[in-house]
């Protein structure tokens, strides 16, 4: 069974791409998982140039493998070049060291696909077609996703810190979302109004699929749970800021689950950005292992979450 799962949150720099893109790396490493894909949704593509050098990137953007392809294809009804994975991206050295992680990478193109994906909702106006045209446009990823899930454990897409198109995209392409937070007060002050509008949009979803019967187009993610990210730690452990808003989040939110394991504010991740390598295999010092062995326990979590699922 594949898990397939959305990273998202509105708030910007609240670590949700490093948090996939570690996850990700993390299931990579263990022997019982066989594959494991990240989809680059985001136009900023971080989550591509964490796995290889922008050269390396321009080379498959020049041959039109990245997402915007498969989103571009459509819009334009054309022809769609399906050779968008880029597999094993990940090198040190020269030497590939996560074979079992692929990527489709994203594409700062994408941005105006979100634009043109709105303009086609506006170019309808008749009842049927225009739900016919909601569901459309926010399954186009779900479609492709569907005609290669069967090759991995766990598919991943990192999304852009917003609601439009191409985030819903992957809210109908996942069967589960997570949330990544910073345990402050700005990052943490919108959750319920995030929960509030997916839900409401994934309401929506299913009242155009009812009218069109269209049964079989997939459905919204829904929440698996939060992950607190860069919690501050002082010598005595967590500062009593960050520890009394990860209290007052889990109170709020005590019929979802909220992930035991968090990893803590550290130097290490802009280093190992700049190599296009996961923080534990940057280097081998006891700060950048620390940050590795973090991620790792939130991975294991997750990995217990679905068993615990699967036994029920």
């Amino acid at each position: 069974m594949t898990h397939k799962i959305s990273f998202i949150n509105y708030k910007g720099g609240v670590a949700k791409t490093t948090t996939a893109y570690h996850i990700a790396c993390a299931l990579a490493e263990i022997d019982e998982v066989n594959k494991v894909l990240l989809v680059d949704i985001d136009p900023q593509m971080n989550c591509t140039l964490l796995c290889g050098a922008p050269e390396r990137w321009e080379e498959r953007n020049k041959e039109n493998k990245t997402l915007y392809n498969l989103f571009d294809s459509h819009i334009r009804n054309e022809e769609f070049n399906e050779d968008i994975i880029w597999e094993s991206p990940i090198q040190k050295a020269g030497n590939i060291i996560l074979d079992k992680l692929d990527i489709i990478p994203g594409n700062n193109m994408l941005l105006e696909i979100d634009m043109q994906l709105a303009e086609l909702i506006r170019s309808t106006t008749i009842p049927r077609e225009l739900a016919e045209s909601h569901i459309r446009i926010r399954t186009i990823l779900n479609s492709y996703i569907r005609t290669i899930e069967d090759n991995y454990d766990y598919i991943f897409f990192d999304c852009p810190p917003n609601l439009y198109y191409l985030t819903q995209n992957a809210l109908t392409a996942s069967d589960w979302y997570i949330i990544p937070t910073i345990p402050d007060f700005l990052s943490t002050v919108g959750l319920t109004m995030l929960l509030g509008i997916i839900e409401r949009l994934s309401e929506e979803f299913r009242r155009n699929v009812a009218s069109c019967s269209a049964g079989d187009r997939g459905a919204f993610a829904e929440l698996k749970g939060l992950i607190f990210c860069r919690a501050r730690k002082g010598s005595h452990g967590l500062l009593n800021l960050h520890k009394s808003i990860i209290q007052t989040v889990s109170n709020k939110f005590s019929d979802r689950y909220i992930f035991n394991s968090m990893t803590t504010e550290a130097i290490g991740f802009s280093e190992a950005s700049r190599e296009s390598l996961p923080v534990w295999l940057s280097r081998r010092n006891s700060k950048f292992q620390e940050l590795g062995n973090q991620y790792r326990a939130i991975t294991q979590e997750l990995i217990n979450l679905f068993q615990d699922d699967e036994n029920e």
